[in-house]
Order: C-alpha cells, then sequence, then structure tokens
C-alpha cells in the first residue's frame, strides 16, 4: 500500500511538471526560461526516482503474486490540486476546448475505461495482453492529449489569449462544470433552489 500511494503521488507530481513545461513552451521571456529550467530539472528528477520505485514494487509483486508494476501516466484533468498549479486552469481549459472539437476528450471514467480495455486487458476473453508502454515502461493513457496537432493547436490558442477573448480560444464552461463537480455541485439533476432538511443534529 505504503508503495502504492507512493507511486501514484509521484507519477502525479511528474504529470503536473510535464503540463507546467507544456504551457510554458511559447513564452521566451528570460523569467519564463529560466523557470522552465527549473521544471525541467525537476522533472528529470522526478522521473528517476519513480522508475526507481517502480522497479522495487514491480519486483515485490513478481515474487509474491507472479504480478507486476506499472506507471500509468494519464490525461490532464481537473482536479482540487490542479486547479491551484499557475497556468495548469488556462492550459486545461484550452485543452478541454481543443479534444472536445476534435472528438478526443474523455473524463476519469472514460480514460479509466481505455486504460483497462485498451492497455491492460486486450488478450482473449479480456485476459491480459501484451501491455503497450513507452521507452520508460509507462502506460501512456495521455496520448491523445500529446498528440503533436493537439498540443500545436493548444500552444498557438494559449499564445494569443487576452482578458477579450478568453471565451472564445477556452473552454471555460466546461472547466467551470468539472471544477463545480468534484466538489459536489453542478450535479445534473440537483436542483439547488430547494430548501434541505436541517441535518446539523442526529435524532
Amino acid at each position: 500500500h505504503d508503495y502504492e500511494q507512493s507511486i501514484a503521488e509521484k507519477t502525479k507530481s511528474i504529470t503536473d511538471l510535464e503540463r507546467q513545461i507544456a504551457a510554458m513552451q511559447n513564452d521566451n521571456t528570460a523569467a519564463t526560461v529560466a523557470k522552465r529550467k527549473q521544471l525541467e530539472e525537476q522533472l528529470a528528477e522526478a522521473k528517476k526516482d519513480l522508475e526507481a520505485t517502480a522497479r522495487v514494487l514491480n519486483e515485490q509483486l513478481k515474487k509474491s503474486v507472479d504480478g507486476e508494476a506499472y506507471v500509468s501516466v494519464n490525461k490532464g484533468l481537473v482536479t482540487r490540486s490542479s486547479a491551484v498549479i499557475p497556468i495548469i486552469s488556462l492550459y486545461l481549459s484550452v485543452l478541454f476546448k481543443v479534444m472536445k472539437e476534435k472528438g478526443l476528450h474523455e473524463g476519469c471514467i472514460e480514460q479509466m475505461e481505455r486504460l483497462f480495455a485498451e492497455r491492460l486487458y486486450t488478450g482473449e476473453n479480456n485476459s491480459k495482453g501484451k501491455i503497450p508502454c513507452d521507452s520508460e515502461n509507462r502506460i501512456r493513457i495521455d496520448d491523445w492529449e500529446m498528440r503533436v496537432d493537439v498540443q500545436s493547436e493548444v500552444a498557438s490558442l494559449m499564445s494569443g489569449v487576452t482578458q477579450e477573448n478568453l471565451a472564445e480560444r477556452c473552454d471555460l464552461e466546461g472547466y467551470k462544470h468539472d471544477f463545480l463537480n468534484i466538489n459536489g455541485f453542478d450535479v445534473e439533476g440537483v436542483d439547488y433552489s430547494k430548501d434541505i432538511t436541517d441535518m446539523s443534529s442526529l435524532d
């Protein structure tokens, strides 16, 4: 359990760093270039640390249950932590717009379904098949997000975002819905104008 939690935390850290770097690609001011270089160094160290942790867990699983350990890099989504990372909110709102227009957008459930159906259990009768990984033995479910055409359009839109054209270049409504949703609001079918039963005490 400790290793599982450690891998989840380290994978998330890497993903956050990668997205911060991607969001800075078109800004060549001295301050941004220096910040990007710092983030790239942090990313390189984080990847080494994650790979070492995954190797240890992989060996443990092989010995104990003939299992395997993989790191999965997932698509950018709205979470409580990603919402407060500088630039990421802008990046995600632009990314959602581009991916929805291309019919590639996935939420949490959709990408987890694709992880199991197209990566982990691809053999006969949904058994384990050959698991496709990148050169660092990671499963990439961010493959649609990182497509060249997607990233190119995201970079182009982000480079021209202003207060005046924010609504045109970003999926603000989609981002707002996802943010409210993870906090229990904007749920379809719920009438938020209705009075609720007082539950401040238990009978």
